[in-house]
């Protein structure tokens, strides 16, 4: 894990590649950058990645799925993702089972992405370590 500081970035604590294109903004704002332009993908509130799609321009229709940025997810310590769909709807997931149901796609002007099936998302697809029991904490 490395830290350091620029003045875009604020403060940044992630182990990214050092050919990474990523910045983590200290508010959260997680940014990709190629050399020529900057694109918003998601924030991070606490341990949760949260990002917007919409299914019309995100999905890709022919494997039915979702794509993240594969460095983010790779080198960061977040723990769920939520992706937030129009009219209040959300598909949630772990990082863990994104890397490893996941599958590899690249389109050409886009950053290495890791894609997850829309049936794979939810609490009863993810990788039982990542499973915490409501009953379990009860006990506590």
């Amino acid at each position: 894990m490395r830290t350091y500081s620029t003045p875009k970035m604020g403060l940044m604590q992630e182990s990214f590649s050092n050919r990474s294109q990523i910045e983590i903004t200290s508010s959260g704002i997680v940014n990709w950058h190629d050399g020529k332009q900057s694109r918003n993908i998601g924030w991070i509130i606490g341990t949760t990645f949260h990002c917007e799609r919409l299914p019309t321009k995100h999905l890709h229709r022919k494997s039915n799925a979702y794509g993240f940025n594969y460095e983010l997810l790779k080198g960061s310590s977040f723990t769920t993702i939520i992706i937030h769909l129009p009219f209040g709807k959300f598909l949630q997931t772990s990082r863990e089972t994104v890397l490893r149901k996941g599958f590899f796609m690249q389109f050409s002007g886009f950053e290495k992405q890791i894609f997850l099936k829309v049936n794979d998302f939810g609490i009863d697809k993810e990788v039982p370590s990542e499973i915490v029991m409501s009953s379990q904490l009860e006990i506590f």
